[in-house]
């Protein structure tokens, strides 16, 4: 199973509220790793690593923790390229 799929299907759930195309975003971390960004202006999360990444790949083959962090109304550009500086 492809990680991106994972993530879209907890956006769909309702389990985070749902972002506006004018702004904000939410972080997604494993493990404390910052690993991608969702966006209301993107179709699609971006990742820091191959988009079709598996998602033992980036969860290895133990359990691992997937947290949101939401940054209010920051570009998500920025926030992906703040991630991706770390």
């Amino acid at each position: 199973m492809k990680f991106v799929y994972v993530i879209k299907s907890i956006v769909a759930s309702g389990f985070l509220p749902i972002l506006s195309a004018e702004g904000g975003a939410w972080s997604i971390e494993v493990d404390r790793k910052p690993v991608g960004v969702v966006s209301g202006k993107w179709e699609e999360p971006r990742t820091l690593f191959e988009p079709n990444a598996e998602l033992r790949l980036v969860c290895g083959e133990n359990r691992s923790t997937i947290f949101f962090r939401y940054h209010a109304q920051e570009d998500p550009e920025a926030v992906l390229l703040s991630l991706s500086c770390k």
